[in-house]
């Protein structure tokens, strides 16, 4: 995906996990698409109501439980649709970090029709799938960052931490230890070793680029506005 790596073996994101335990998902639009709308445009299905939000929350417990003993370590969960359930989360989980990385859209928007454009022609189990267009994309993305804003001022301090990934990539080290700064963690000297060591054998790789017409990115500023993080 996107010239990324992904194995069977590789981690995943939860969304995956927590659908095939039973739980109500976005996702379930995906494989059975319907109507002409972007499935993502229906913000209500990223926190599931009555006792779908209770079987929700148990398997999400279950599977941290699992993770938890099978590692023994903290759980980092990489799962974009967590975005909009950070309430739902430091509810659930008194203390809990959040680390926010924002993109310029410019390469966010493309690469997400891209992707589940990808998901859906693979996985859909119906031919209704309708690739999505940059002004629901973006419509989408607008209303993840502004959701970010609204609960990052509810987090305490050391609760969370914003990245720019342009800034990541040039320097990732040291944003790094600045997050980690933010999120009063330890940056141990074997930890930044292992990073040295991940940086140094992925030096070689080379993310995909998007080129967009100047109508395309009127488009994405329309519906982002210029404040959005990452946006050049």
């Amino acid at each position: 995906m996107d010239d990324v790596r992904v194995l069977p073996t590789d981690p995943q994101e939860d969304e995956f996990a927590l659908i095939r335990m039973g739980s109500e998902s976005p996702l379930e639009k995906l494989f059975f698409p319907s109507g002409d709308r972007y499935f993502l445009l229906d913000y209500d299905a990223y926190i599931p109501k009555g006792k779908d939000l209770v079987t929700w929350k148990q398997n999400l417990l279950t599977f941290y439980k699992k993770i938890t003993f099978h590692t023994g370590k903290q759980i980092v969960s990489k799962n974009p649709f967590h975005t909009m359930r950070m309430s739902l989360l430091a509810e659930m989980f008194p203390g809990a970090r959040f680390i926010h990385i924002c993109r310029s859209p410019y390469e966010v928007v493309p690469s997400t029709i891209k992707m589940w454009d990808l998901m859906a022609r693979s996985n859909s189990l119906k031919s209704t799938w309708q690739k999505p267009d940059i002004s629901e994309v973006s419509a989408v993305y607008s209303s993840f960052e502004a959701y970010v804003l609204r609960e990052s001022i509810k987090c305490g301090i050391n609760q969370f931490s914003e990245v720019l990934f342009e800034k990541l990539e040039k320097d990732p080290i040291n944003e790094l230890k600045r997050v980690y700064k933010e999120l009063n963690l330890e940056f141990s000297v074997p930890y930044e070793k292992e990073v040295a060591r991940f940086l140094s054998a992925t030096k070689g790789y080379k993310k995909n680029h998007y080129k967009l017409s100047e109508e395309e990115k009127t488009i994405i500023i329309s519906n982002l506005g210029t404040s959005v993080p990452g946006l050049t």
